[in-house]
């Protein structure tokens, strides 16, 4: 909400579409797919992704940016940390805002349709709404001290602290995958 107005609709959109039949697919491997694999492999990916200089290839059209959310959807509830694979597609948008703002949303929209899978799947999420709250309440403000922040940041300052952050992530999903 704080960073609506930046946020890239063209992609966003496609994207958080895919991402709700992607959820209910992924729910129905949920309990039989390693996770710690799955984990292990993203974490790699990002690694790669992040570091290799890969031909400079755009993810466009809405039914491409579809089967992506679709995709990351359903890996999303197996592994959860999906974070750094979207982010991978918003990256090279030149207005760090606009990355922050459409990472954001698509974010926000996948885990509300892994929240409606899992209940659907049976979880009972009464006992642990307190802690939602607490949660959310918690990332709004840390949102609106990020966005204070971002409107400071130097442009190049952000690329490298997205590097920087991607890399840290990946290599705790590759511990993680490895069973440490």
């Amino acid at each position: 909400m704080v960073q609506r107005r930046h946020a890239n609709w063209t992609i966003a959109i496609p994207m958080i579409v895919g991402a709700i039949p992607g959820a209910y697919f992924g729910g129905q491997f949920v309990s039989i797919l390693p996770g710690t694999a799955l984990t292990l492999v993203i974490g790699l990916f990002v690694l790669a992704t992040t570091w290799v200089r890969l031909p400079k290839q755009d993810i466009n059209g809405p039914i491409t940016l579809g089967l992506v959310g679709g995709a990351i959807g359903a890996v999303g509830m197996v592994v959860s940390a999906t974070g750094p694979l979207t982010s991978l597609f918003l990256s090279r948008n030149p207005d760090r805002r606009v990355v922050v703002a459409t990472h954001a949303t698509i974010m926000t929209a996948q885990h509300l349709s892994k929240i409606v899978v899992f209940v659907m799947l049976g979880f009972a999420i009464g006992p642990w709404l307190v802690l939602a709250a607490a949660m959310i309440m918690s990332g709004f403000a840390g949102t609106l001290v990020g966005t204070r922040l971002l409107e400071r940041l130097p442009e190049k300052l952000f690329r490298f602290g997205l590097k920087a952050l991607l890399t840290l992530i990946a290599l705790g999903l590759v511990v993680r995958g490895l069973g440490f």
